[in-house]
């Protein structure tokens, strides 16, 4: 399961296939480097602000990115072992696909949203380095091509994992952009203070 849907990524076209194993490392740098831009620009109280859809805040989107991180290092790892990916899948079971991934961030936002700033600043930071660290140690075979791990089908698995790195924080952080981006209440815009 990744964020985007439950069957794969919107990126799954091999036109958006990464040709290498550095250039899918590449992409998921940069698009995160990218986010961070955008979240250095809020101070404490603006990460805490719950101006976003259904009322998160720039803290719950960083909760929201580490619960998916950690879902997709736990996949990536159980991939040959069906026994073991089937336990992780059952979070998805007896609802249709868009019900199931937004019970599943329902879940993980009730799991997080108390949370201290700090405390997810550092998990934040750790699933980042986890998934980057899961992905350089798998070979370039089983990222870019079909494969017999049970995870989707052996399908290649940069397409799991580009809905839950450089495929998902873009719709994120383009989302707090746009409400940086807006007049603050003193006609000044958010992020610049």
């Amino acid at each position: 399961m990744d964020e985007q849907n439950t069957q794969g990524t919107e990126a799954n076209d091999e036109a958006d296939a990464p040709a290498s194993k550095d250039e899918l490392l590449e992409r998921i740098r940069n698009s995160h480097d990218t986010f961070e831009a955008t979240l250095a620009r809020l101070n404490a109280e603006q990460m805490l602000a719950p101006a976003l859809e259904g009322g998160w805040s720039p803290k719950d989107i960083m909760s929201h990115i580490t619960a998916w991180e950690r879902l997709t290092v736990q996949r990536l790892q159980a991939r040959n072992d069906k026994e073991a990916l089937d336990k992780i899948m059952k979070i998805f079971e007896g609802e249709d696909e868009d019900q199931a991934v937004n019970a599943v961030n329902m879940g993980f936002y009730l799991e997080s949203r108390d949370l201290p700033l700090p405390e997810v600043r550092k998990a934040f930071n750790s699933s980042y380095e986890d998934i980057v660290r899961e992905v350089e140690g798998l070979s370039e075979e089983s990222l870019l091509q079909r494969n017999d791990s049970f995870l989707r089908d052996g399908a290649p698995l940069w397409e799991v994992i580009a809905g839950n790195t450089f495929d998902h924080y873009p719709e994120h952080q383009q989302a707090i952009q746009r409400w940086i981006d807006q007049p603050g209440p003193a006609g000044t815009e958010r992020g610049q203070d």
